[in-house]
């Protein structure tokens, strides 16, 4: 009974840290395509008011 026990505490242990790690791309992608927006965003706005 031991054995499925381990082995799913490791099935969880390797899902939790790919799941932090999906986690961690999924912020830095999201933060680097909200900076390239913001700065789109702004070019257009000063042609408008220039």
């Amino acid at each position: 009974m031991a054995t499925p026990i381990v082995t799913a505490l490791a099935v969880y242990e390797a899902g939790k840290k790919a799941y932090e790690a999906y986690q961690g791309i999924v912020a830095f992608v999201s933060l680097g395509s909200s900076a390239d927006v913001q700065s789109a965003d702004v070019q257009p706005g000063d042609v408008q008011s220039g």
